[in-house]
């Protein structure tokens, strides 16, 4: 706006707005002993500023103040000098950028060891405790073998390390992602293990005879199905893995860590329950021992607790027994040891820990595996295999799920990391959790990793042992490994139920 003249009117009570103001100033001088014409004369005594100017359109403006010349180019070459200023390439840009993805670089230089290293050491620890039971535990809740697991545990731990910005999570496993990639599993398999029609008769190899349209129907099935669905379970969750990841990765990058304020405690209260009965309901086969067909779609959860009490007397008693006892086991000294004497111990009794060692001696010494059908962990390799590529060629099949399942990965690990935030008054940046989960993911899905996420279990464990910084990560790391070059072997009687017990 541009103001060419300022002067004292008096004719500026014509002005509509100033007779509504004297209207105003009347009626709130009505209940009082001032007269009306002593109340306008003090009005009219109050000098009034009044605006003149020239009405300016948009060519009138220009003429009078020429535009900038950079305002003056072509909408392409204002987009070309954009991108060439802040495109630029430098040491300083190079190393600014560097620091930013790698949050390492950021808190690692005032670390202090005397006051913290301690602390992170313990934690890291308890933690590697929790791994490997977890590792192999949610392995089977994906439906992938109880090897894998342990290598989730290891690779997004070491990259949240390197980029993280959260002091007090733990990245690995977690139930939640882990029943979502099952989920997505058994839809490729489904849609991949389509077979044909069998033939309505088909000649016995063996005698000549002719069988049944089912018995031919089941061979043709036996036969075609390795045929039509060429890929195994690992290599699915390694493609939902990678999927996944680049779909975070794309949210950091175009800072979407915004999104955070909309997620209030009643959904993510509500979020984790109704996870904890789909977990629930996922692990009563190995509890139990009971073979019952699995649904998906609607009224899943139903349906399976359904198809459970109907083969419930197909239940492995041995399998029952030792699901109990482990239970008790744990809650005995979670509750009644840990907690009571928590004052007296700076470090709690890895409950853990006791139940897979005690799990694995008695299965290994009483042969539960031979003589009960009691399911193991079986073989587990020993060393780190060499990466290989997801299969691509199975994205479109597995899109929708790895959409899914990254959404509901960010919103659990970005609320576990906005309650330790506001718990210790750090400032946590989300974009680059986003950019963090989505590169360990990325990276790990070459390793033969299912998709991993923020622990709420390891993270309360890892905030009440006193960890301080990533570091505790690191630790974690190192014996994770140390179990995955040398202790695997002896986990190989440690039955499946003990590892479910273990981690609910």
């Amino acid at each position: 706006m541009f103001y060419r003249k300022r002067t004292i009117d008096d004719t500026s009570f014509q002005n509509p707005l100033l007779q509504l103001e004297k209207t105003q100033l009347i009626e709130q001088h009505s209940h009082q002993e001032e007269s009306v014409d002593d109340v306008l004369s003090q009005l009219e005594n109050v000098p009034r500023v009044v605006i003149n100017r020239t009405v300016l359109n948009q060519n009138a403006l220009d003429e009078l103040i020429p535009r900038h010349p950079k305002i003056q180019q072509p909408l392409p070459s204002q987009i070309r000098d954009i991108v060439k200023s802040r495109c630029g390439c430098s040491t300083e840009c190079l190393g600014y950028f560097f620091r930013n993805l790698f949050a390492i670089t950021k808190w690692l230089p005032h670390y202090s060891i005397r006051e913290c290293l301690l602390a992170d050491v313990v934690a890291g620890l308890t933690i590697s405790i929790m791994h490997v039971p977890q590792g192999m535990a949610y392995a089977l809740l994906a439906s992938v073998p109880p090897i894998y697991g342990l290598y989730t545990s290891f690779y997004p731990s070491l990259i949240y390390f390197l980029m993280g910005t959260s002091h007090h999570v733990s990245v690995g496993t977690f139930a939640i992602t882990s029943l979502l990639t099952s989920i997505a599993i058994e839809s490729v398999r489904d849609d991949l293990s389509v077979v044909r029609q069998a033939p309505v008769l088909t000649q016995s190899a063996i005698n000549g005879s002719w069988t049944t349209e089912q018995d031919a129907t089941t061979a043709v099935l036996s036969a075609e199905r390795d045929l039509l669905y060429p890929y195994t379970a690992i290599q699915v969750a390694m493609l939902v893995t990678f999927t996944s990841g680049l779909l975070q990765a794309i949210m950091g990058i175009f800072r979407l860590g915004f999104l955070t304020v909309f997620m209030s405690d009643e959904m993510v209260s509500g979020f984790v329950t109704g996870s904890a009965i789909h977990v629930l309901t996922s692990q009563m086969k190995p509890l139990t021992g009971i073979k019952f067909s699995t649904y998906s779609g609607p009224f899943n959860i139903i349906l399976s607790w359904f198809a459970l009490f109907a083969n419930i007397t197909s239940a492995n008693y041995i399998v029952v027994l030792l699901s109990l006892t482990s239970i008790l086991l744990l809650v005995v000294i979670k509750d009644f040891i840990n907690i009571p004497f928590k004052d007296k111990f700076k470090i709690p009794l890895p409950a853990e820990l006791i139940l897979v060692i005690t799990g694995t001696v008695t299965s290994h010494y009483l042969k539960l595996h031979h003589l009960y059908d009691v399911d193991v962990v079986g073989d587990i390799p020993t060393g780190l295999q060499a990466p290989e590529s997801p299969p691509f060629e199975l994205l479109p099949q597995v899109l929708t799920s790895s959409i899914i399942l990254s959404l509901v990965s960010t919103v659990s690990s970005l609320s576990i990391v906005i309650i330790y935030a506001k718990k210790h008054k750090l400032e946590v940046d989300m974009n680059q959790e986003l950019l963090a989960y989505g590169v360990a993911n990325i990276f790990s899905s070459f390793f033969f990793c299912f998709p991993s996420s923020v622990s709420l279990s390891r993270s309360a464990v890892q905030d009440a042992t006193g960890a301080k910084s990533q570091i505790t990560s690191l630790v974690s790391c190192g014996l994770v490994l140390i179990v995955l070059l040398v202790l695997g072997p002896f986990f190989e009687a440690l039955p499946n139920c003990v590892i479910v017990c273990d981690n609910m």
